[in-house]
């Protein structure tokens, strides 16, 4: 059976106005190079409004611009164990390597998806983690249940712990992380890096570490972020000479990760080496307090996962 089509859209931003439509693709879109998105426009596979386009069409803001392929999704792991489960609450234990909502490659094979035609079409997450990050996920059983939860997310109003698995040693047994971060303006832009405040683009962040445990070249250490920004826990231990081990994006040079995205997109399997010193980013959500949405304390814990717990057997303590 041939694979299925995936079509992907995007609208052309202000500040590329005047590009030309190869430039565009092959700068925004690094996960392809220049030579395949070039090839890729000569066979039809992408289009300027709905038409075929020249490699050198200049852009206007606005245009959108539609690109199919073959579609192979990639496998994940679906055993996803319930924590907890209420009248207006589910917990679970999201597997590493699931993502939460459809994103790119991946359509079906999703928490929300696959939770949703499992216990119901009305859940709604109250937050989200990584795709590679693998722990505790809240749901509302319903639309007043999930608004409740994520005012609390919103407000900061949560007590979120994490353990993660980072390079190196840490010398100190804690320490707290207080500065802002911003999306990187040169390399891979996906990646936050320390930003001064009030600098375009910065958000506060503010985490707080404790060692748990060290190894002869890593360090188990249980996180608590103050604040929740977008790969704020990742981006903070990276900052620090320790950023989190088998992470791609941070601790790693940008066509390593390049590397690895155009092997996901591709359709294999994301815990490809590709430079990789473990299969997945050892960061897991162990933890979530708060309230449920009658008031009444909430807390969930999910435990160690098995690939977690073969990293750290393998760097024993010294």
């Amino acid at each position: 059976m041939p694979s299925p089509r995936l079509r992907l859209v995007t609208r052309v931003p202000a500040a590329d106005r005047g590009t030309t439509l190869l430039d565009y693709l092959a700068s925004r879109f690094r996960y392809l190079p220049r030579e395949a998105w070039e090839a890729k426009i000569a066979a039809g596979d992408v289009r300027v409004g709905g038409a075929l386009a020249s490699p050198w069409l200049r852009l206007e803001r606005g245009m959108e611009l539609s690109y199919e392929s073959d579609h192979r999704e990639p496998p994940v792991d679906t055993e996803i164990a319930v924590l907890l489960e209420t009248p207006d609450v589910l917990a679970v234990a999201k597997p590493a390597g699931l993502p939460m909502h459809a994103d790119g490659v991946f359509i079906r094979n999703t928490l929300v998806h696959v939770l949703r035609e499992r216990r119901g079409a009305e859940l709604q997450p109250a937050h989200r983690l990584d795709r590679e990050t693998s722990g505790v996920v809240v749901l509302g059983r319903h639309k007043a249940a999930a608004q409740a939860l994520q005012m609390q997310f919103q407000r900061s109003e949560v007590t979120k712990t994490y353990l993660a698995i980072v390079r190196g040693r840490i010398a100190v047994d804690a320490m707290t992380i207080d500065c802002s971060i911003a999306p990187a303006t040169q390399g891979v832009t996906l990646r936050r890096v320390p930003a001064a405040a009030g600098a375009p683009g910065a958000q506060t962040a503010h985490t707080e570490v404790r060692v748990l445990r060290r190894g002869a070249g890593s360090t188990l250490v249980a996180v608590t972020p103050r604040t929740g920004r977008t790969h704020q826990i990742r981006a903070h231990l990276a900052s620090v000479g320790h950023s989190i081990v088998g992470d791609v994006l941070y601790g790693r040079d940008d066509e390593q990760y390049l590397a690895w995205v155009r092997h996901v997109k591709a359709g294999g399997d994301a815990a490809w080496p590709s430079g990789r010193d473990a299969p997945r980013q050892m960061l897991h959500a162990a933890r979530v307090a708060m309230c449920a949405p009658d008031g009444t304390p909430l807390e969930v814990e999910a435990p160690l996962p098995a690939d977690m717990q073969a990293q750290l057997d393998a760097d024993p303590m010294v």
